[in-house]
């Protein structure tokens, strides 16, 4: 099934931060006469004998990274903020365009099990841009139950960016360093309305990994 998604980044600040006054930071979305941190997604997703699959093709403009709100959020947002925060004070410094391929592979069992795993491949619009590029290139993997079959459902994630880039420059590969990231998660069903979920993420700095543990309620609709 072929589809198509566009979307715009509009930063919205509750109270001023240094430069930059409450409310939406509009010279994020057009600056010097041009539309900025925007983003197209086309692809086709779909099954072939039991195999699901997913290939999508997608450009972005400035800050602007398709699902923002993905596994990695949490870990990213901070940097983010403060990328942010840098581009707004000076927008014509940063002006790169990215093209990439997004590809997914995975399998569900009906009501038992899914696993799946991707990788998305950037490259610049401008080749002068590689390297700052290719620090966002990033391969995924998850496995889950689903729920239904036990009391209990859940998933883990394994999420590594940046293995693209050392590469490229010609440095050897530490796979289990900062930018390996897990995320997992367990889920009780109190009723078909309340959730408890108990949530663990690590993060790899220095060799040494820190985890945190988040307990969470859910109201399902």
């Amino acid at each position: 099934m072929p589809y198509l998604d566009a979307a715009i980044m509009l930063p919205f600040f509750r109270e001023p931060v240094g430069a930059v006054d409450s409310g939406f930071a509009l010279n994020a979305v057009w600056f010097d006469g041009a539309l900025h941190n925007y983003g197209a997604m086309a692809g086709v997703l779909g099954n072939i004998l039991f195999i699901d699959y997913q290939l999508e093709f997608r450009y972005s403009d400035g800050l602007f990274q398709p699902g923002f709100y993905g596994p990695l959020y949490d870990r990213e947002s901070p940097q983010r903020v403060s990328d942010l925060l840098t581009y707004l004070s000076d927008p014509a410094a940063y002006n790169v365009q990215t093209m990439g391929v997004y590809g997914e592979l995975g399998f569900t069992l009906e009501r038992v099990f899914y696993i799946k795993g991707g990788y998305f491949w950037p490259w610049p619009v401008d080749p002068a841009d590689r390297d700052s590029v290719w620090i966002n290139d990033t391969l995924h993997v998850e496995f889950g139950i689903l729920k239904g079959l036990l009391p209990l459902y859940g998933s883990i994630a394994l999420d590594r960016v940046g293995i693209g880039a050392p590469l490229i420059r010609g440095e050897s590969l530490n796979f289990f360093d900062e930018n390996l990231h897990f995320t997992g998660e367990i889920v009780y069903s109190f009723s078909p309305l309340m959730e408890l979920a108990l949530q663990a993420t690590t993060n790899v700095v220095g060799g040494n990994v820190y985890p945190t543990f988040s307990i969470l309620t859910r109201i399902n609709g």
